[in-house]
């Protein structure tokens, strides 16, 4: 299916990428390209491009072939509560490079069961 999307799948891209059709129509085709690539933030890609290093205006084959190219990092040992707090703080703090910071969230993904955790760290909202 990957080879879909490279081929097929594009013009999904394109689509999102500027924005066509509706609103369920965009969700159904992020889906489904979600479902045929291996990063699991395509969205992002797709989204923000700037932030994952592209310009304002990529083209979708440059899109379709980052989603396509990711590899999850190896999973080391795991991490203690300290260095996961480190890490935290390193990625709260604004510290590196995005593709940094994505690499940490990556590791510390990795090392919690929490399924959202970046969602938690940058959106986080105090309970009494």
């Amino acid at each position: 299916m990957q080879s879909e999307i490279h081929h097929g799948g594009l013009p999904l891209v394109e689509k999102l990428v500027q924005a066509e059709g509706t609103a369920a129509e965009r969700q159904a085709w992020l889906q489904l390209v979600a479902a045929n690539v291996p990063e699991p933030r395509v969205e992002w890609l797709i989204f923000w491009p700037e932030a994952w290093g592209f310009d304002s205006d990529p083209r979708a084959e440059e899109i379709v072939d980052r989603a396509l190219s990711y590899t999850p990092p190896p999973r080391g040992q795991p991490l203690t509560r300290a260095e996961l707090v480190q890490l935290v703080e390193q990625i709260m703090g604004g510290a590196g490079t995005p593709a940094d910071v994505d690499a940490w969230l990556e590791v510390f993904r990795r090392n919690v069961p929490e399924p959202d955790v970046s969602g938690r760290m940058y959106w986080s909202t105090r309970h009494g």
